[in-house]
């Protein structure tokens, strides 16, 4: 299956971002998609990657890349299914 078709069936179309979120794309590689998850999903999130961070300790995102100053978890989709 290709993109488009993967992205069509998920009922991504042309208006599925604002114009805002597309040129925040296109000028710095990200859009802030606000709503997304509530208050509590958040909270979730910052706690259980707050655990991997501790339990990987130095050894967070060996399996991607590594850099001096900046602490990065990998492979979120295989450490927790919340991460789907």
């Amino acid at each position: 299956m290709g993109t488009e078709t993967a992205l069509r069936d998920l009922g991504v179309g042309e208006d599925t971002l604002s114009r805002e979120e597309k040129l925040s794309l296109d000028e710095q590689g990200y859009a802030v998609l606000g709503g997304m998850s509530s208050a509590g999903q958040a909270a979730a999130f910052r706690k259980r990657l707050e655990e991997l961070a501790a339990q990987e300790g130095d050894q967070a995102s060996v399996e991607a890349h590594q850099n001096k100053g900046v602490f990065r978890l990998a492979d979120l989709l295989n450490k927790d299914p919340m991460f789907e």
